[in-house]
């Protein structure tokens, strides 16, 4: 029985009522099946995922042609992007894969997750002077809801 504590003329239990007790079981049992169900879906994070590994491997590709002098072109596809140079510093046949800046032995391409496109298609060349060839203007891309946009006159990638 519970201890009950007398003030003046009015007693109180000492404690929670079992309605009381049921009725915070019952919230914190809502509050952690939302919070569980938001947990679960990992399609956001896959998709933020590849939007930050593209555009950090087309400023990759930009930084390395001003680096090393040499042209670096970036293939887009609605899959997936891959980065080449080509067998010269003059040749325009990009068929030699970058090394991945990570392990220094992989090519430097990223397939999208399930579910997630990369558009529009394209081939960017990135030039040592930090211009773009390939695009007639300013270009934007979309991957899932987020986009960025290519700078045809001074190579910047703006993440948006």
């Amino acid at each position: 029985m519970p201890l009950l504590l007398q003030e003046g003329n009015h007693r109180r239990p000492d404690g929670f009522s079992l309605i009381e007790l049921i009725a915070v079981v019952l919230l914190l049992s809502v509050l952690g099946v939302v919070a569980l169900g938001r947990l679960g879906g990992t399609d956001g994070y896959q998709e933020l995922g590849f939007f930050n590994e593209t555009v950090n491997g087309l400023r990759y590709a930009q930084k390395r042609a001003m680096a090393t002098g040499c042209r670096v072109q970036a293939r887009l596809t609605a899959s997936g992007w891959s980065l080449f140079q080509g067998d010269s510093c003059t040749s325009t046949n990009y068929s030699l894969p970058v090394a991945d800046p990570a392990s220094r032995s992989q090519a430097y391409t990223r397939s999208a997750p399930a579910g997630v496109t990369l558009a529009p298609a394209a081939n960017l060349v990135f030039t040592p002077l930090s211009t773009v060839e390939g695009i007639a203007g300013d270009m934007t891309f979309n991957i899932g809801g987020r986009s960025f946009t290519v700078h045809r006159r001074s190579g910047l990638i703006d993440a948006l």
